[in-house]
């Protein structure tokens, strides 16, 4: 049997990394699954870690569980997919949500995410998976 591969929104990334309370019901979902991201999930938390003033050795922590992840990076296609999603739903979503869910699209990938609110109505209108302990 194939592995199933995952694409892990920032939120779950978070959880996970981090070993957040909000892990637990996520820890299920990743399992066994090769897990991605996209290279927007990676800005994101580097951002967050440069605007906290995180010193040298959490850094380090990030880029080792970073490393544990296949990072999706741009393409043609995914800029594409990101047009077509800004277009129909223009300013209802975080822009870096979009191009998560853009990833999603051109790597026919389903997303584990906690963020339902945006991710649900692209995913019905787009035609990507997500995957969250609520819809199991």
């Amino acid at each position: 049997m194939a592995i199933q591969a995952l694409l892990v929104d920032t939120d779950v990334f978070s959880y996970l990394t981090w070993q957040r309370a909000q892990a637990q019901p996520f820890k299920e979902i990743v399992e066994g699954r090769l897990l991605a991201l996209s290279f927007v999930t990676v800005g994101e938390v580097y951002y967050g870690a440069v605007h906290a003033g995180w010193g040298e050795q959490r850094q380090k922590r990030l880029a080792d569980a970073l490393s544990r992840y296949t990072i999706l990076p741009g393409t043609f296609e995914i800029a594409r997919r990101f047009g077509d999603i800004k277009a129909q739903f223009r300013d209802q979503f975080d822009e870096r949500d979009m191009w998560i869910a853009a990833t999603a699209i051109a790597h026919a990938l389903p997303i584990a995410t906690n963020n339902l609110r945006h991710f649900k109505p692209m995913s019905e209108q787009c035609g990507f998976d997500i995957e969250h302990p609520s819809l199991s």
